[in-house]
């Protein structure tokens, strides 16, 4: 029998994500927005989620160049399930929706005077080139819909690497990164999410699972895990990019 472990306790992550949140400074500095797509198959919901990731400068500076010390946080601004049987086309013009509504975002910035940079990160993994490709075509269609792609393969290996066109990343390291964002009190949920009540009874069926082999598995103890998916993959790659 494998060893389970819940990853996110039911009272810790409504406690964690749902408290409110840290009081900020002025927004002195930018955001940027990380979209996550995870997309569903013939018993999958396509699931998208929104982090804003804001970064404030102090008045702190660096003793070496001087320069202002910043700071990020993240905040889960919108999430969503596309219904079962919803085809690609659709939902990819769904996903593309939701990119030109970020686009649409004033300048930010009280000091940077320049649009909001959004990038949309894929869960290519049962889909595959073929959809990444059918969502650049998609975008090439308008300039509101302009961001940065990112195609990932989630894998169970031990080191995230690039390989043709696309990130092959352990799926332990999307887990990581979100664990960290949830207790460095870097992430929070924005106020009336209408999807947010599903998102944390599937975080709370999360579980890692020790094999009878000492092989680390990561899935839901039943039902369905798109949304944690899809956020999984935008709080990993708001990390990436600091």
């Amino acid at each position: 029998q494998p060893n389970l472990e819940p990853l996110f306790p039911t009272p810790d992550i409504h406690r964690d994500l749902s408290a409110p949140p840290a009081s900020e400074p002025p927004h002195l500095g930018w955001s940027h927005y990380f979209i996550g797509l995870d997309l569903g198959q013939s018993r999958d919901h396509t699931a998208i989620s929104v982090i804003e990731q804001k970064t404030f400068f102090t008045n702190l500076r660096d003793p070496i160049d001087f320069a202002h010390l910043a700071f990020c946080r993240l905040r889960l601004r919108h999430i969503e399930k596309i219904p079962l049987r919803t085809a690609y086309s659709d939902a990819i013009n769904r996903t593309l929706e939701i990119v030109a509504a970020t686009n649409e975002r004033p300048f930010i910035s009280e000091i940077f005077q320049h649009p909001t940079p959004t990038t949309l990160i894929i869960d290519a993994t049962g889909v595959g080139r073929p959809i990444l490709e059918m969502i650049r075509k998609e975008q090439c269609r308008s300039p509101a819909t302009r961001a940065q792609i990112i195609g990932v393969n989630i894998t169970g290996g031990q080191k995230a690497r690039y390989s043709e066109g696309i990130y092959q990343v352990p799926k332990r390291d999307l887990v990581t990164a979100f664990q960290l964002a949830v207790e460095n009190q870097d992430l929070d949920i924005a106020a009336g999410l209408h999807d947010q009540r599903a998102l944390l009874q599937e975080l709370a069926r999360f579980e890692r699972r020790l094999t009878a082999y000492g092989n680390e598995t990561f899935e839901a103890a039943s039902g369905h895990d798109d949304l944690v998916m899809s956020l999984l993959l935008a709080v990993y790659w708001a990390f990436r990019n600091p």
